[in-house]
């Protein structure tokens, strides 16, 4: 039975709304229920106001009832805000009469949805005064995210078409800079330049892949690599980054104990790349293990490659510290939000993109002043070259 209070009533001058707060869920590990038992239980939880529930094992079924409470029909778009969700079975009934079924997430095919966008999001037409109830079922490969947000669809398409402008210019930065490291590399044969390059190509494709965007685009990528993506980025970049130390501080010829460790942790990172292989072909149940491993690892990592900047010496170096403090802060917010220990906000799904392009300028510069004090090395070398040849011919 419904009470008043656990209806949402759309007022005619609402355009958007975060409908969380009307939101009841129930977790289901073992597959108990379906959308016929959420829509008459009695026993769910009232969501938090934001919906997030942290890095959590799923399914969780969720029922929202909304009613037009306006004397004219009304079309409204409805989206999970966590891009990248992989299963969203969406019920909708009227009357315990089941009306329709939608299946949206970014593990069906585009060809499945009724428009292809980064969130998973359906319309829906409401006649004056009519109450709708959105029986839905979430599963992901770790965080969990049972929240609707409804928007009017003049306004969701203002701000979808907004923020794909912005994603264009931060992808064209990012094609920028992998071009110049390329440009870079082949024409000072520097090992570090290319790195650099591999590094935004990887932290590319993973922002791509956890906005949504590489899912939107609809190129023909398999559904399964879209996640990989997703999931195997975070190893590779740490790989990179690791690799990117080991040649711009040269330590294997002045820091041989230091870079047994970085080995060690390069190691690690692949050991989680063959277990994000392995959880996504063989046992998805595997991520929730992965998920806090992950984590963990990025932060030693970026606490070792901080550590080895404020003590090995090198030109550049205090731009190197800079980018991985700016890394490591952004990354220990990101991951305190996903894990519900601090209140998430979609906004921190954004600092991550920031830090790394901040990080990149940051490396590139670096290797750029230890680039130009080699080739004056080289320059002053030849000076001297010069010169001795010149007095041993007057010598002679």
């Amino acid at each position: 039975m419904l009470f008043a209070s656990d209806i949402l009533m759309l007022k005619e001058d609402v355009k958007t709304l975060n409908a969380s707060s009307h939101i009841y869920y129930i977790q289901d590990k073992n597959s108990e229920f379906n959308a016929n038992d959420i829509l008459h239980s009695s026993t769910l939880t009232l969501s938090n106001k934001n919906g997030h529930l942290g890095n959590i094992e799923g399914p969780f079924w969720s029922r929202l009832t909304i009613q037009n409470d306006s004397n004219r029909s009304r079309m409204i778009i409805l989206y999970n805000p966590l891009p990248g969700t992989n299963y969203i079975d969406a019920y909708l009934y009227q009357n315990s009469i089941l009306k329709k079924s939608i299946i949206l997430g970014d593990m069906r095919k585009q060809k499945n949805r009724d428009f292809i966008n980064r969130f998973s999001a359906f319309e829906l037409l409401l006649s004056p005064n009519e109450q709708i109830t959105i029986i839905s079922k979430v599963s992901n490969f770790n965080i969990i995210n049972t929240a609707w947000i409804i928007k009017e669809p003049t306004l969701f398409m203002e701000e979808q078409s907004k923020f794909l402008i912005l994603f264009s210019l931060i992808g064209g930065i990012f094609i920028f800079f992998i071009l110049i490291s390329l440009i870079s590399f082949l024409f000072y044969k520097k090992l570090a330049y290319l790195i650099i390059s591999l590094f935004m190509i990887s932290t590319f494709l993973y922002q791509f892949a956890i906005q949504g965007l590489l899912y939107t685009l609809d190129i023909g990528i398999n559904l399964e690599l879209n996640t990989f993506i997703a999931w195997g980025s975070i190893p590779l970049s740490a790989i990179l980054l690791l690799l990117f130390a080991y040649h711009f501080f040269d330590m294997k010829e002045k820091y041989k104990i230091s870079s047994y460790f970085l080995k060690f942790l390069i190691l690690i990172n692949i050991l989680l790349l063959l277990g994000i292989i392995y959880a996504l072909l063989i046992d998805d149940r595997y991520f929730l293990i992965l998920s806090p491993m992950l984590g963990l690892s990025a932060f030693i990592s970026t606490v070792f490659l901080m550590t080895i900047g404020l003590y090995m010496r090198e030109v550049g170096s205090k731009y190197y510290i800079l980018g991985q403090a700016i890394m490591l802060v952004a990354g220990i917010v990101h991951t305190l939000a996903i894990f519900n220990i601090i209140e998430f906000h979609n906004s921190y799904r954004y600092i991550i993109t920031l830090s790394v392009m901040v990080d990149v300028i940051l490396l590139f510069i670096a290797q750029s002043l230890k680039t130009k004090k080699h080739l004056s090395e080289l320059y002053q070398a030849k000076i001297m070259l010069m010169e001795q040849s010149r007095f041993a011919s007057m010598g002679q």
